[in-house]
């Protein structure tokens, strides 16, 4: 872990020639709800809850979940090279191949956040998420 030029913080961790497939790592990163959110991740799966500012977020093989408060306004444009898009706010969905798809959802807010979320193999889901009890 170490904080890069731009005053953000980095994680990365590399396979270790020893290391196994069967082997689980788990991050759990807790940030202000309103910063710029960048995530770029190999393979595996990655969850994001509770943001209220611009993300832009990569998982080359896995699923990439997003879960927005239910008056969240944003851009969405959310896109799996092989795989499904789904999200829970509705949008335009587009399959341009047989393989893939992609969903753009323009708000109508002076100033929406930005979602942009991508995945190589695998899925991409946005969904509301649950009140809090």
């Amino acid at each position: 872990i170490s904080n890069d030029n731009a005053g953000g913080l980095v994680i990365e961790t590399k396979n270790m020639p020893f290391m196994k497939s069967n082997f689980s790592l788990e991050y759990k990163v807790k940030v202000p709800q309103a910063v710029y959110l960048k995530v770029k991740h190999g393979i595996g799966e990655v969850q994001i809850k509770n943001m209220l500012a611009d993300i832009e977020a990569t998982v080359r093989i896995g699923e990439l979940t997003v879960e927005m408060p239910e008056s969240a306004r944003f851009d969405l444009d959310a896109r799996s090279k092989i795989g499904e898009v789904e999200s829970d706010f509705g949008g335009q969905y587009h399959r341009p191949k047989v393989l893939g798809a992609k969903m753009m959802n323009e708000t109508h807010r002076s100033e929406p956040h930005k979602l942009y979320l991508r995945v190589g193999i695998g899925g991409v889901q946005v969904k509301k998420q649950e009140a809090a009890k």
